[in-house]
């Protein structure tokens, strides 16, 4: 006896194409051709596109290559209820035709002609994609539309307003407009004042925190990534409605093209048709700043903080990063009840460390050290680059035989052009990717057998020299890659005694690339000083 399945799927809720409708109809159909249904799956209002990551599809698709599977066959109700998308429909039905398991549609009955039901197939598939994108042209036609009058073109309301329907003709369609929400309304229109006034979003969040005020998502807590999506909907706060300005997503987090933002010149916006939170003058700052930060990110200058990196929490383990002359948590930063730990003035611990460097590394005995282990260690490494070279070329070699293979099946017709030219790109791609990986080894070994005869008595001398004058010119760019030829980790803890203002001690660890410089810790107003033993 066959063994089925039944998938239903809806993206919308009307009576004609509902799942419950569906399963009755396919399930009268399996059942007088005598199949056993093992389990019926119902995917409502979930569309096409989102599928393949819903959980319980997934296990299905992963089943099928069980030889324990449940299953032999499995029912649709047509082409469409797979995919729309003629890419993905080919792919799944390769994919369970692989590992023996049928595809049938109620609604699209096979000749057991194999040619003519292929093509047939094809047609309904092509139609499916047409069906989407004409489908999807027609909704943003009429989001658009929507906009020009003056309605939202749906999703949730942004931080501080609320949604307000208002309902149309005989049938009612509802449409939404924004209105202040009583209770976040104000909160959101005194952070963007005080944003504008260039206060940080850190000092603002504490505030709120300390005022027991929800962030969006309704935490205790704020987090930057809040305070940065009510910036970047600015416009909104200015009273206008604003459409087509995020790219189309690919999955969760990204986006066509790479980017979250169309140009400004593709955005639609309706000015006037809700209630105002902010002035222009307002609105005009903060997009100001967002620009300004936006440049800084494509065209960052120099770090000025000398120990960000390297510089970790001794409480969470998280980095310290710097924050306006202090080096703080970043998880505090985040939460700032997330971690105890206590910021410390970055002038403070850099000079502390430079001293450091100069009274016991930057030293003749400490550099010839520090020289034998960077030779030994770059022997080391060359060895492993002859073995990654070696199983490089040999995935190369797999990866042609791959292409090859597919190319056969091609020419003897068991593979359309379509899929082939999806299955050979990524593969493609990554016999490219690892023959540039062959060149950078041998480019990077011949730069490093350059770099390590460097050196050398004179590079010794070159640094000693050196390190003197780049204090005295306040070089920090300088001062940063010297610091990281010798140090690699700083752990700092928190102080002895949290309430200690003037006098504290606190607990270092120094990590250098040749030993590890434990048993120290940083003392106001002394410095660093021995750690004794417990």
């Amino acid at each position: 006896m066959i063994r089925s399945i039944i998938i239903a799927r809806s993206s919308a809720d009307r009576h004609e194409v509902s799942c419950e409708s569906q399963l009755h109809e396919i399930r009268q159909e399996v059942l007088k051709r005598g199949e056993l249904i093992v389990k019926e799956y119902s995917f409502s209002k979930i569309a096409h596109e989102e599928f393949f990551d819903d959980p319980d599809f997934l296990e299905i698709f992963n089943e099928a290559k069980s030889n324990n599977r449940r299953f032999d066959k499995i029912w649709l109700h047509d082409t469409s209820r797979l995919s729309r998308k003629r890419y993905n429909a080919q792919f799944l039905k390769v994919h369970f035709k692989k590992y023996g398991v049928e595809l049938a549609y109620l609604r699209f009955q096979k000749s057991g002609e194999e040619a003519f039901d292929n093509l047939f197939e094809g047609i309904f598939e092509s139609i499916d994609q047409l069906h989407s994108d004409n489908s999807r042209a027609g909704s943003i036609r009429g989001q658009r539309q929507n906009i020009r009058n003056g309605f939202r073109a749906g999703g949730r309301p942004p931080y501080g307003f609320q949604l307000k329907k208002h309902s149309f003709g005989v049938s009612e369609v509802s449409k939404s407009t924004l209105e202040p929400n009583p209770d976040t309304f104000p909160v959101a229109k005194e952070y963007l004042v005080r944003r504008s006034c260039h206060e940080s979003r850190r000092s603002i969040f504490n505030d709120f925190e300390d005022r027991c005020i929800k962030s969006p998502s309704g935490k205790d807590y704020w987090t930057s990534s809040s305070g940065k999506s009510i910036e970047e909907n600015v416009l909104v706060y200015q009273g206008h409605t604003v459409y087509n300005r995020h790219n189309r997503r690919i999955g969760k987090k990204k986006y066509i093209n790479r980017k979250k933002w169309k140009d400004h010149s593709e955005w639609v916006i309706k000015e006037n048709t809700h209630t105002r939170c902010i002035d222009d003058d307002t609105a005009t700052k903060i997009q100001m700043q967002l620009d300004k930060n936006k440049e800084l990110k494509n065209n960052p200058g120099p770090k000025k903080y000398l120990l960000t990196d390297i510089l970790f929490c001794g409480e969470c383990g998280t980095r310290m990063v710097g924050n306006s002359g202090y080096y703080s948590c970043q998880n505090k930063l985040r939460n700032r009840k997330s971690c105890l730990n206590g910021n410390i003035k970055s002038d403070y611990l850099n000079r502390h460390i430079l001293a450091l460097l100069k009274e016991q590394l930057i030293t003749k005995e400490f550099y010839e050290e520090f020289v034998a282990t960077i030779k030994s260690e770059y022997e080391k490494y060359k060895l492993q680059s002859l073995k990654d070279q070696k199983k490089h070329i040999q995935r190369i070699n797999d990866l042609d035989s791959q292409i090859s293979n597919l190319m056969a099946l091609y020419a003897r017709g068991k593979i359309s052009a379509e899929l082939i030219e999806r299955q050979i790109a990524p593969l493609q791609e990554k016999k490219e990717m690892l023959a540039s990986r062959i060149v950078d080894i041998t480019q990077i070994n011949d730069v490093l057998d350059i770099r390590v005869d460097e050196y050398s008595t004179e590079a010794i001398k070159h640094h000693l020299e050196n390190f003197e004058d780049m204090l005295n010119d306040d070089n920090v760019v300088g001062m940063r890659n010297l610091v990281r030829d010798f140090i690699y980790k700083i752990t700092l803890d928190p102080k002895d005694d949290p309430k200690a203002k003037h006098k504290w001690l606190r607990p270092v660890h120094i990590e250098s690339h040749v030993r590890a410089l434990t048993m120290i810790r940083l003392a106001s107003p002394r410095g660093f000083e021995p750690l004794s033993p417990a």
